[in-house]
């Protein structure tokens, strides 16, 4: 479906504050996240922040099946490829089960 120019025109203000929406909070992920002494609670920072990012852009937000995850490691894969995605699950995922994945991933063990 093709958009007419105006409507195209009309995304930039919404664009342009969701980037400086997404600038600010990361900006405070990072600085919170220096003086945080472990990773467990900074991912619990991040995870909490993108869930206020995709809340303030509007993005609706909904996680279901949380609970049909294996208690075993397992990998989470997003089903596209977007760069909303690592927001996504990391507001959806709670920062120990995070920590778990990143551990599978990097060949760690807990």
């Amino acid at each position: 479906m093709k958009r007419s120019g105006l409507s195209v025109i009309l995304d930039v203000p919404y664009i342009v504050y969701c980037a400086v929406s997404f600038t600010a909070l990361g900006l405070a992920v990072l600085g919170t996240n220096l003086f945080l002494p472990t990773l467990r609670q900074r991912r619990v920072v991040a995870g909490a922040v993108s869930r206020a990012f995709l809340w303030i852009a509007g993005i609706p937000f909904k996680v279901e099946g949380l609970d049909r995850l294996p208690a075993s490691p397992c990998v989470v894969v997003a089903n596209h490829a977007s760069y909303i995605d690592a927001i996504a699950i990391a507001a959806a995922i709670s920062a120990s089960l995070m920590f778990s994945l990143l551990m599978v991933i990097s060949g760690l063990t807990a």
